[in-house]
């Protein structure tokens, strides 16, 4: 069996990477207000 050593610097790259994978949930929300920032409503109905 190969030993698989376990570096501090292998737990930062994933925890890099999952904190990346995490903050991308909500980016196409963002973007879209980046691109329209007021954006027009539709008129309520009533």
């Amino acid at each position: 069996m190969i030993a698989i050593r376990r570096t501090p610097s292998r737990y930062a790259l994933l925890v890099g990477v999952l904190a990346l994978c995490a903050s991308g949930c909500g980016l196409s929300t963002e973007l879209e207000r980046e691109f329209d920032p007021e954006p027009e409503r539709p008129p309520a109905t009533t």
